[in-house]
């Protein structure tokens, strides 16, 4: 596909003047203009997609291809409504749009002229950007997006190019993406949809789910090149290498610029740079609201401020550090830990309160090698590990003149400068220092994560709102964590469960847990539920009467608990009836609500629109009175031509006059000098004529002399031909051989070539030729093709005319692909047989893994735990999802093989991107495991409603698995509501299926 040609300069739109072409693409063409009659240039974009139209050839009027004018009409009114919106938008971030104006078939778009170049561009000449520079580009895009997105509107293309770095001004925002969307209905390729490396997941889909967050990615490619000076990695090569469970190929900003950009700039953009969507920030509000880490919600008025999110051990899944904000957990201890973070909080403030309260007066700006200059704005000291949010500094623009604080103007001596940023630091050193003191005495105070506001874990969080890095306090919270697990690990060996529980509950309200605190969690749980089966057993042995009356106790308590749902379910059926009626009052209220708002909204609209026409009215006027003024010195323009043109033809007949006048006298002498010429010739004629007369004489002297010697040679010719004839009949007299045929043959040829038409030789030549010919015939009939080659070779030698050499060729070629068929059929039977037969293996070895891997599920689920490990694990390896969760779960639970966590944690999360799949695609196998990762807090928040959810899906499919689960929940009234005859109902299903644990527990609830 080729773009349409450029408008001409001089050519006019409107009131513009095209100047030259600047750019072009598949829908577009950009044009430097200037105002007509002023020297103002401006830049106007012409709606051109070429897959839709074709240009005039007269005036280069725009008009739609056959058979697409209302999908060209369509992007047409769809581009002129942005375009409307467009213009109404005036900020400093995002390039102007003066105005909109039909014209030549088509829509242009004016826009202001910037100085300045690319982003692109000055990445080209620099490389990267410094920090400094890259504050001063981050938040006015930010600020501009955020303009766009209130509009409605998405840019769909924010990459190095479409972002203009003026001479003078902030950056600003080039490039829209408006023809994009009123292309929408267009089959455009996808060249043309996207930027490779700028472009996130969903623009390569023609139903991708687009919205600010895409435009967002988009930013945080741009940023990453500029950190990096490198294009991100595609998003379908990193979205495909996480799905297939490797790592994800873009090395993180908090990585690739370490040291040399603050960790809050780095975080922020891989936050943007998430592929998954809801991973993403939602908008620019997000970043740009009042916040001091990329990761944290705005919070409410009425809420406490919350911690910025810290990494959590143990969450590392496919290459991708997941984060959690440890002030919004999940769970029964929220309210607990929503105490011990506003207590932290606290303390955190007054520390930074006092610190600046004392030392604020001293701050002042300081660049490195740029001594006490003025500096942009105040800011922490560079260089130092204080926290340095990328809202602190202001714009460089005009609307926001940086201004230096008073306290300034007191110290402007270097000395005295220096002495307070070495005061500055020290405070913070200090407040370091008491803070890890205060810590170590909390440790061997044993106050590790409580009380509240007097715990060493808060002292050293303190630290890291201080300076992130602080390799102490990052050490100390692992040191914390790792007291606290053997404390667990300690009371559970001991058989304080309870004491073990509780004390696994304050880390993870605490937000240190790892995998090992998980895998101690799970040792808790089935070591509850063993004792709780034990228990069970005991009590059914110790007594069986009190074990039938409790059966009657249980029976009657069940009837009368569906007495008591009857009733419930009565009373909710007439609540919801009730519900119903007022829900049917509100929609009519609303209804009547909302044609109210549509008159109002229809009379807004239509006095747009009136205001609109009178507006285009006018603009319509201006533009008749501009060609009237253009038609008049269109027509003083065209007089001054013809006078001029006058003027030319009348010099120009004065000159052919006297061109004329030189003719006639050079004709003149031409003539004389032909008649001298003619008479010169004449008598050279008449001396060539006595000159022939001579010659001819002469030659009939010759003529005479070589007849007579004709008659001579004629009659030695005659008798060398006879005597040759009599050499090649006596040749081949006794029958054709090689030998007498080659003789032959040099006999006839050299009586050719005395008489070419001596038909006795011809004769005998063409015998010789036939004899030849019957040998290749032979030797074709036996397939000897090299012969049958030389043959033709010889034959062709000796009569080229002849017809039996293409006739024999055709026959050959026709036997040779005959045989060249026969072989490729063969051949191509061979290998279909190959191909089926290695189809057939790969079969049998695919319905052999499957056959194994059920054998491997139905022997865990008997509890021939060690059979199922050694069917499974090479299933595991091999790949296989359903085998590698499972291998994991019998390391964790230590079934069939030796208990391994950190094993049992690796292989469930290679099997968890396949497991979420194919759960959500509806195979029971997954939705089991699934639910049993909700169960026990695995990769994903401990959920028991999400567990019992999954189970149910699986369960209701047949899967034995999760109806013993489910069955397990319902009398353990876990996630739903404890229900024996529910339990009792799954577990029956799964026993019947050969579950043994469903047999067991059935046992244990009396129900066999």
């Amino acid at each position: 596909m080729t773009n349409l040609s450029a408008l001409k300069p001089d050519t006019l739109v409107g009131t513009y003047k095209i100047i030259q072409a600047v750019d072009s693409n598949s829908y577009s063409v950009i044009y430097r203009a200037r105002i007509d009659d002023t020297d103002e240039e401006i830049l106007l974009q012409e709606f051109v997609p070429n897959d839709l139209v074709r240009r005039h050839r007269d005036d280069h009027t725009v008009q739609p291809q056959r058979g697409k004018d209302k999908i060209f009409e369509e992007g047409l009114a769809l581009f002129l409504q942005e375009a409307r919106v467009l213009s109404q938008i005036r900020d400093p971030y995002v390039a102007r749009v003066r105005e909109y104006t039909e014209a030549r078939g088509t829509a242009f778009l004016a826009m202001d002229l910037e100085q300045g170049q690319s982003l692109d561009e000055h990445l080209n000449q620099v490389g990267k950007l410094g920090e400094k520079e890259l504050r001063q580009l981050f938040i006015p895009l930010l600020k501009g997006l955020r303009v766009i997105h209130a509009a409605d509107l998405l840019h769909r293309d924010i990459n190095p190019k479409n972002v203009f770095i003026r001479d003078a001004g902030p950056p600003l925002i080039l490039g829209f993406g408006s023809t994009q969307r009123a292309l929408r209905a267009v089959d455009i390729g996808l060249e043309s949809r996207v930027t490779p490396g700028f472009s996130p997941i969903e623009q390569y889909h023609e139903d991708g789910r687009v919205g600010p967050w895409t435009d967002l990615y988009a930013l945080g490619a741009v940023l990453y090149k500029c950190t990096s000076g490198i294009t991100p990695v595609d998003a379908p090569k990193r979205v495909t290498a996480i799905a297939e469970g490797k790592e994800d190929p873009l090395v993180p900003a908090m990585e690739i610029g370490h040291g040399e950009y603050h960790t809050s700039i780095l975080s922020c953009i891989d936050w943007l740079l998430q592929p998954v969507i809801d991973k993403r920030p939602a908008s620019a509000g997000a970043i740009l609201g009042p916040l001091a880490e990329p990761h944290r919600k705005k919070a409410a008025k009425d809420e406490p401020k919350k911690l910025a999110p810290i990494p959590q051990e143990g969450l590392k899944l496919d290459g991708a550090q997941l984060y959690s904000d440890p002030s919004v957990h999940v769970g029964p201890d929220s309210e607990k830990r929503s105490r011990n973070v506003l207590a932290w909080v606290t303390v955190v403030l007054l520390v930074i309160g006092i610190g600046t309260f004392a030392f604020w007066p001293q701050i002042e700006p300081f660049v490195p090698g740029l001594g006490r200059e003025t500096a942009q704005s105040p800011t922490t000291i560079e260089g130092t590990s204080i926290p340095n949010n990328i809202l602190d500094q202001p714009l460089p623009d005009k609307e926001q003149p940086p201004e230096l604080p008073k306290s300034l103007e007191l110290t402007r001596k270097a000395d005295n400068f220096r002495a307070d940023e070495y005061r500055r630091i020290e405070q913070y050193d200090n407040t370091i220092r008491t803070l890890l003191k205060s810590a170590e005495t909390r440790i061997r105070d044993g106050k590790l994560i409580a009380p509240p506001r007097d715990n060493a874990l808060e002292d050293y969080r303190a630290i890291l709102i201080i300076d992130i890095d602080n390799v102490d306090a990052l050490q100390g919270i692992d040191q914390i964590a790792g007291l606290l697990l053997a404390q667990a690990r300690s009371e559970f060996e001991k058989g304080e469960l309870e004491n073990a529980q509780e004390t696994l509950d304050a880390m993870q309200g605490a937000g240190i847990q790892t995998d090992d605190t998980l895998a101690l969690k799970l040792e808790i749980k089935e070591q509850y539920d063993l004792m709780a089966f034990e228990q069970q057993r005991i009590e059914q042995d110790r007594d069986e009467t009190e074990q039938e009356r409790q059966a009657e106790e249980a029976r009657q308590r069940e009837e009368k608990l569906i007495e008591e749902q009857s009733l419930a379910e009565e009373e909710r059926l007439r609540q919801e009836q009730l519900a119903e009626q007022q829900r049917l009052a509100e929609e009519e209220r609303l209804k009547q609500e909302q044609l109210a708002e549509q008159q109002r909204l229809a009379e807004e609209a239509r006095l747009r629109e009136e205001k609109l026409i009178e507006e285009q009215r006018l603009a319509e006027e201006e533009r008749l009175r501009q060609e009237q003024l253009a038609e008049q010195q269109r027509l003083a323009e065209e007089e001054r031509l013809k006078q001029e043109q006058l003027a030319v033809q009348q010099r120009l007949a004065e000159a052919a006059r006297q061109r004329e006048e030189k003719l006639i006298e050079e004709q003149r002498l031409a003539e004389e000098e032909r008649l001298r010429q003619e008479q010169l010739a004449e008598q050279q004629r008449l001396a060539e004529e006595e000159r022939l007369k001579q010659e001819q004489l002469a030659a009939e002297k010759i003529k005479q002399q070589e007849l007579a010697e004709q008659a001579r040679l004629k009659k030695a010719q005659d008798g060398r031909i006879a005597g040759l004839l009599a050499t090649a009949q006596a040749a081949v007299g006794t029958g054709f051989t090689d030998s007498s045929v080659e003789t032959a043959l040099a006999s006839y040829r050299e009586v050719l070539t005395l008489d070419p038409q001596n038909s006795e030789a011809r004769q005998g030549v063409s015998e010789i030729v036939k004899y030849y010919v019957d040998l290749a015939n032979k030797a074709l009939g036996k397939d000897q093709f090299r012969e049958v080659e030389n043959l033709l070779l010889l034959i062709s030698a000796i009569d080229p005319q002849s017809k039996a050499v293409d006739l024999l060729s055709d026959q050959m070629e026709i036997r040779r692909q005959a045989i060249v068929q026969a072989q490729l059929q063969a051949q191509k039977e061979e290998e279909l047989a190959k191909a089926a037969q290695a189809e057939l293996q790969k079969q049998k070895e695919l319905e052999l893994e499957q056959r194994m891997l059920e054998q491997g599920i139905r022997a865990y689920y008997r509890g021939d735990y060690q059979t199922a490990f050694e069917i499974l694990r090479p299933l595991a390896e091999k790949g296989k999802e359903r085998a590698q969760f499972r291998v994991g779960v019998m390391y964790l639970r230590g079934r069939g093989t030796t208990k391994d966590p950190t094993t049992g944690t690796a292989w469930i999360r290679r099997a968890f991107p396949a497991v979420q799949s194919a759960a959500t695609s509806g195979e029971a196998w997954a939705q089991s495991d699934l639910g049993s990762l909700y169960h026990d807090g695995l990769l994903v928040a401990q959920n028991d409603k999400e567990a019992a959810r999954w189970y149910m899906l699986a369960a209701e499919q047949g899967y034995p698995g999760a109806q013993t689960n489910l069955g397990t929940m319902y009398a353990n009234g876990e996630g739903v509501g404890r229900s024996r005859s529910e339990a009792i109902k799954w577990l029956k299903r799964a026993a019947a299926q050969g579950d043994k644990i469903a047999q067991k527990n059935l046992v244990a609830l009396g129900a066999q």
